[in-house]
């Protein structure tokens, strides 16, 4: 964003220090996981694309402005894109022995990592029960009525932040772990939220319209009981141990049970709050409160005493050392 000021600005020495910096900080973004070497298309692009708003070039086309742009970047983006390859490369190498092995197809199921059907994270990453971006990170549901106004008044900087979130959105649906499995939340969209969110700013300015103040006092309120839920939910799940609730799943989907599946899919912070509940004594969990009728007493504790061990709490720094 401040390259983008700077270049309207016409302060060259800046420019090109802040040119650089872009360039840097992808490439650690880069070496820190891979995935976001779908970043430097876009950083690459949309320096161009700044570049060429903000040359002054009296009867010129776009085309002659995109030729400007390129030929004024060529040097740059070239040593920057051969020096990136050569340590990613040489960090391939150095962890997995193979300059092109990158660590992704260790899991047998991704090894043809996008394969999987789009629809589902497509539709996944807005709905799904335990993944959606809205459940985990509630303010972009209230930065949702301030999208345009946002849009409309940061509109080189909102367009870079959602084409770099559509982006991501589009290719991790294809992706066929979408799901990011065994964390808390869509992990593979997470860094992005943040910027995605910025709009709900926007609700807490001084509104001009009398009669948009209600309105914008109703969603005021609305947020903070959201983002107060927000953290109790959060609390449940960290609470116990992290893979408690992976773990639970794992154990309970082997029962083949219609009425268990479709509980397991419920959010992380319901199926924690119950598994508390039940080692608390409060209330038997339910999956196995479905199983309860067709299993022995000894069956049952057997279960249970799986819950209860489950129930580790995470509060190390109260643990004394052994």
């Amino acid at each position: 964003m401040r390259y983008t000021r700077l270049v309207k600005s016409g302060e060259t020495r800046m420019t090109k220090t802040h040119f650089w910096l872009i360039l840097f900080f992808t490439s650690l973004l880069v070496l820190e996981k891979l995935a976001f070497v779908l970043l430097i298309p876009i950083v690459l692009a949309w320096i161009l694309w700044i570049d060429m708003q903000f040359k002054n070039l009296y009867e010129s086309n776009n085309i002659s402005l995109w030729k400007y742009a390129f030929r004024k970047n060529l040097l740059s983006f070239t040593v920057f894109l051969a020096g990136l390859m050569m340590l990613v490369f040489w960090a391939n190498w150095h962890r997995f022995g193979s300059p092109f092995n990158t660590g992704y197809a260790q899991w047998e199921q991704e090894k043809h990592f996008l394969t999987g059907n789009p629809a589902d994270g497509l539709y996944g990453f807005l709905f799904d029960k335990q993944k959606s971006i809205f459940l985990y990170f509630p303010l972009l549901i209230f930065a949702l009525f301030r999208f345009r106004s946002f849009l409309k008044k940061y509109t080189v900087e909102f367009v870079f932040v959602l084409t770099v979130f559509f982006t991501y959105y589009v290719f991790n649906s294809f992706f066929i772990n979408w799901r990011g499995n065994w964390c808390y939340g869509p992990r593979y969209l997470l860094f992005i939220l943040p910027l995605l969110s910025l709009p709900v700013l926007n609700l807490f300015e001084s509104e001009k319209n009398i009669k948009s103040r209600p309105v914008s006092r109703i969603l005021r309120g609305t947020l903070i009981l959201t983002l107060l839920m927000s953290a109790f939910c959060q609390t449940c799940v960290n609470m116990m141990a992290f893979e408690a609730t992976f773990s639970t799943i794992d154990y309970y989907a082997k029962a083949k049970n219609e009425q268990i599946n479709s509980y397991l899919k419920s959010p992380f912070w319901i199926i924690n709050l119950d598994l508390l509940r039940h080692k608390m004594g409060q209330k038997v969990f339910p999956p196995l409160r479905i199983l309860k009728p067709n299993i022995s007493d000894k069956s049952f504790q057997k279960h249970s005493a799986f819950i209860n061990s489950q129930c580790e709490s995470n509060f190390f720094f109260l643990h004394k050392s052994q």
